[in-house]
């Protein structure tokens, strides 16, 4: 049995992943005098920049990696949703992705991908300052 997951799911579904993650990221140190302040609280593991793909899809940049598996990712950009769902367009124009379904709004961007036996839905969705990217592929027959 063939399983099927709709952009709108796996979006709520990303979008609670990364309201647990980011509830969840507090440190579990023992916590540290008051007067003591961290030299260097950017390298804190909570987030890291972005480089690199999943899957042959490249992460948009400037973006945090929030989560991500074998099969998926969850980022963030300080980026409109515009401009990010314009570049993963863009993306599954010149890299030899075929469009299944495309839903751009100035409010969200859903992108449904297919190449080689491979697929991938790209969502974003506004945040207070930016936008949230959930990238997740599955194979494709």
């Amino acid at each position: 049995m063939k399983q099927r997951v709709f952009p709108a799911c796996a979006a709520t579904a990303a979008l609670a992943a990364v309201l647990g993650v980011s509830a969840c990221g507090a440190s579990t140190a023992p916590s540290q005098a008051s007067s003591q302040v961290p030299s260097h609280p950017s390298s804190a593991p909570a987030a890291a920049r972005a480089s690199g793909s999943i899957k042959g899809i490249p992460f948009y940049e400037p973006s945090t990696v929030r989560s991500q598996t074998a099969s998926a990712a969850t980022l963030t950009s300080p980026d409109s949703v515009t401009k990010v769902s314009d570049y993963y367009v863009n993306v599954a124009d010149t890299r030899g992705w075929t469009t299944v379904s495309k839903s751009l709004t100035p409010h969200s961007g859903n992108l449904t991908i297919k190449k080689s036996g491979q697929g991938a839905t790209i969502s974003v969705a506004p945040t207070g300052s930016g936008s949230l990217i959930t990238i997740s592929t599955y194979p494709s027959g």
